[in-house]
């Protein structure tokens, strides 16, 4: 990765694998306060009316191309197989909501990209508790089976 910000190196020798999300974070969020840009994963996009003032216009114009810059940085940190499966997200702090998920969600993140869930951020936050009370469920048919056939 080629860069004006010469911290931007460490995502090269720090790329995300899938098992080093705890490290790979710490090393992104250093490039991207670098670039003051942390701010696209902490925050929503700016909430504007129908009808945008120049002020407005430009507000949202400023956090599109800080997301579009923390986006590519993202993306070009993450191993080919990672990059190809969030490349059409469109945010960055939707990129990183599923690479944080548990091992445990597993089989939502498969449907999330297998069936190319269009949904925003909350809509994607508040699959999760349905998708953990699924689990949980299967999880326990699954030990009540296991307890009858071993009893």
């Amino acid at each position: 990765m080629s860069s004006s910000n010469p911290l931007a190196r460490i995502l090269d020798t720090n790329r995300l694998t899938g098992t080093n999300y705890k490290n790979w974070l710490q090393n992104l969020r250093i490039v991207l306060n670098s670039e003051k840009l942390t701010h696209v994963l902490d925050q929503e996009a700016p909430e504007l009316p129908a009808r945008l003032s120049a002020d407005q216009r430009a507000t949202l114009e400023k956090w599109i191309n800080e997301n579009n810059k923390a986006k590519c940085y993202i993306l070009a940190s993450m191993s080919n197989d990672l990059q190809q499966q969030h490349e059409d997200m469109r945010n960055a702090k939707e990129m990183l909501i599923l690479q944080s998920l548990p091992d445990s969600y597993g089989q939502f993140i498969m449907n999330y990209y297998m069936n190319k869930i269009d949904a925003t951020l909350p809509e994607l936050l508040n699959m999760l508790p349905k998708h953990f009370i699924l689990w949980l469920w299967q999880t326990e048919i699954r030990l009540l089976e296991y307890g009858l056939k071993n009893f």
